[in-house]
């Protein structure tokens, strides 16, 4: 497409800086033709690499591959419910205590998995304000009791978090993204604490109590928090949720991405802080 001509003259065209720019590689075949082979690539500042991937077992990747090795389940807000129904499983709100009294699903109980920490401490999600609560295991066995013999523990945050590495697009077709390592969150690291002390019967609920909510299901909210969220606030998590599936918002993992910036057909927006475009994007 007009690129031999920079490759014999040394210089590369403009269109091929760009795709090289993207993380696009370029090769020859058989024949000697060029072709480009999209790679998804990430930048990352090296000493916020060594922070975000260090081997504190708290780092999240670790506890992903920890989760993975145990084979932790997830389950929608709709096959929660009916075994919350039929009296076979406890809704567990690893959430805080205020954040559990503004909304919760119903019933269910809380069990916080993280605290509000002195100042100047700090844990995980780049939050300053909480750390992990020291005594969550004894509180778990304490709230859970013998509610937790014989029954499946589902355990829950705001917005769930996940460990799959697969994407359902709004075709109905599943595709495979190797670099997507899940999605960090509260009740995930939860479930992880839960199964490392012995409890064989936790699941995870996938989208948490929002995508409870979303389906309609039973929730216990506070009046104050109800009147400051309005059920009418378009921004509100449940309406944002509704409208991006009746939108049919597509999905595309890493690799497909990539392949669609490098051709000029997309453009890849980070929509994170500049603080955080810097060290990695």
């Amino acid at each position: 497409s007009g690129w031999g001509a920079s490759r014999t003259s040394g210089a590369l065209a403009p269109e091929r800086q760009s795709l090289a720019r993207r993380g696009v590689v370029f090769s020859s075949d058989s024949e000697g033709k060029e072709t480009t082979a999209a790679v998804a690539t990430k930048k990352r500042v090296p000493k916020y690499e060594r922070k975000k991937m260090g081997g504190k077992p708290d780092a999240w990747n670790i506890v992903f591959k920890e989760l993975i090795d145990a084979g932790l389940g997830s389950l929608s807000a709709k096959d929660a419910s009916e075994l919350v129904g039929g009296s076979n499983a406890v809704m567990v709100d690893a959430r805080t205590a205020d954040m559990h009294l503004k909304i919760s699903t119903s019933p269910s109980v809380n069990v916080s998995y993280l605290e509000k920490s002195k100042p100047g401490k700090r844990l995980f999600f780049d939050r300053k304000a909480v750390a992990k609560n020291a005594s969550f295991l004894e509180e778990a066995e304490a709230v859970l009791g013998s509610n937790a013999k014989g029954k499946t523990i589902i355990v829950y945050c705001y917005n769930g978090g996940t460990i799959k590495n697969t994407i359902t697009r709004k075709d109905g077709s599943v595709i495979e993204d190797a670099l997507r390592p899940g999605l960090d969150s509260v009740s995930l690291r939860a479930a992880n604490e839960l199964i490392k002390a012995g409890y064989t019967n936790v699941l995870h609920l996938e989208g948490g109590v929002s995508a409870w909510e979303a389906e309609g299901l039973p929730t216990k909210v506070s009046e104050k928090w109800n009147k400051k969220r309005r059920a009418d606030d378009p921004k509100a998590w449940p309406n944002v949720h509704a409208s991006l599936v009746a939108a049919g918002i597509d999905s595309v993992d890493a690799a497909g991405a990539s392949t669609l910036a490098g051709s000029g057909e997309a453009v890849i927006v980070d929509v994170g802080s500049a603080e955080k475009f810097e060290k990695e994007h």
